[in-house]
């Protein structure tokens, strides 16, 4: 407990606090961006960088999909390591590690160091969401976190976006060995940066705390009895049927969008649409994940409901493929960056309604190991998806840089046609607790009311 003098000697939140707590914001979103920079990358470059190995475009799923499967293994322990880590050095060394990796990508000679640097580049960036969000939850006030949440992943899409468009004008004027190069040193100088000047909590630089901290156990935390507690919150997960639900959800829709929009939206679009700049058109799902997130919270809460919007996010994702199906190549540029856009609203922004499903409907002192958990499974969706359609259209199309419009028919959106309509189950499944959760809230609002009367 802090004594009187302690409290005394805490500065006030003046503009100086404020102006702190921007800053630091700003820095986190940029190191959040370059996540989804990377994540959204290989889609581009994947045609150069098959000329460049000798390989074909199938082969380098493993690159892609190498990012997935390192990002989803490393989330159930990311919150631990928060708890046991400064923020601030998560941070900071995750975005030097992803920069490192990327440095490895672009000195490539051969598609194997490549994926070694692919892997790092996972490492580094699955570590960075979690303590970012530690670090909004210190500096701001809590009423406002659900909003600065969506906009940090608002800002996550706005990296993609640079990914697309801007990344190809670059490739195609420097190369993509650049392209990595740059994104390298970018965000090498970001992590110094916040290594240097970021701090995880205000009452690091004397300021009094912005929230109530919530009183903890006097035993400090080791990795021995984290990973413990880490293991039994992991049994109680598993064993809740909401978790089980969501994990089979996310999964499939999810999985589905990382499928497209992380590797194989590039060479569709350069394949089977060649008339059109898949640059421009690979900006509809970068502008989903970032309207996305807004949109869907706000429906969900208006609507006063979770597992209907959750259905909308499997049934119209099912639709927009089938049109995509039914309507061949004979989609205009604007019908074609519209069905891309739907679909990927719903399928990249439904984890903005998971995860508050989760928090709303299991036992508060699993919610972070849920979502943990939650999140692996979207990633293995993407990692599993991405493979199979490699393999599909390999098997079309041996060892090739191009397939035809049938072969990404049935090995890309038919895989994905059967994932989203299957989906449409697990929301008839759940529990609807977001009224209850909201008339929760209010008496507790009222009841803080009356005790500040008194």
């Amino acid at each position: 407990m802090k004594n009187n003098e302690d409290v005394v000697n805490e500065k006030p939140h003046n503009w100086l606090f404020h102006l702190h707590a921007i800053s630091l914001y700003v820095f986190c979103a940029l190191s959040y961006s370059l996540v989804f920079f990377h994540r959204s990358a290989p889609s581009v470059v994947t045609k150069d960088m098959a000329i460049s190995f000798g390989v074909s475009t199938s082969d380098l799923t493993i690159f892609s999909s190498i990012y997935f499967w390192t990002y989803a293994l490393l989330q159930p322990f990311c919150g631990l390591l928060s708890d046991l880590i400064d923020a601030k050095y998560l941070i900071g060394f995750a975005a030097i590690i992803a920069s490192i990796g990327s440095f490895f990508c672009g000195i490539s000679q051969k598609l194997g160091l490549a994926v070694f640097g692919r892997f790092v580049v996972g490492f580094g960036t699955a570590i960075t969401f979690i303590p970012i969000l530690k670090t909004i939850s210190r500096w701001f006030p809590t009423r406002l976190y659900a909003t600065l949440n969506g906009v940090m992943i608002s800002c996550g899409g706005a990296g993609g976006v640079l990914a697309q468009a801007p990344l190809k004008a670059f490739a195609a004027k420097y190369g993509w060995r650049w392209a990595f190069y740059g994104v390298a040193i970018i965000g090498f100088v970001l992590g110094v940066i916040i290594l240097i000047i970021v701090k995880a909590d205000p009452t690091s630089f004397g300021y009094k705390s912005v929230n109530e901290v919530l009183p903890s156990s006097n035993a400090p935390l080791t990795l021995s009895s984290g990973l413990s507690t880490l293991w039994s919150n992991f049994k109680k997960a598993i064993a809740t049927p909401t978790v089980l639900k969501i994990c089979s959800f996310v999964f499939k829709i999810v999985g589905s969008f990382l499928n497209l929009y992380g590797l194989w939206a590039g060479p569709y679009l350069r394949n089977v649409f060649p008339q059109f700049n898949d640059g421009n058109m690979l900006l509809s799902l970068s502008l989903a994940l970032i309207l996305g997130n807004l949109i869907l919270p706000w429906l969900s809460n208006t609507l006063q409901t979770r597992k209907w919007v959750l259905f909308g996010c499997a049934l119209i994702p099912t639709l927009c493929a089938l049109l995509i199906m039914l309507m061949d190549t004979k989609m205009s540029s604007l019908v074609l960056f519209i069905v891309l856009f739907v679909w990927g609203t719903a399928t990249g922004a439904a984890s903005s309604i998971t995860f508050p499903t989760i928090a709303e409907n299991v036992d508060p002192t699993i919610i972070a190991t849920s979502m943990g958990i939650a999140n692996v499974f979207s990633f293995l969706g993407a990692a599993i998806l991405q493979t199979l359609t490699g393999q599909i259209l390999d098997h079309y199309h041996p060892n090739s840089l191009n397939y035809s419009h049938k072969a990404y028919m049935v090995g890309l959106w038919l895989p994905m046609i059967i994932c989203t309509g299957v989906s449409m189950i697990e929301p008839l499944l759940l529990v609807d607790n977001l009224v209850k959760t909201n008339a929760s809230a209010k008496e507790q609002d009222k009841e803080k009311e009356n005790i500040e009367e008194l």
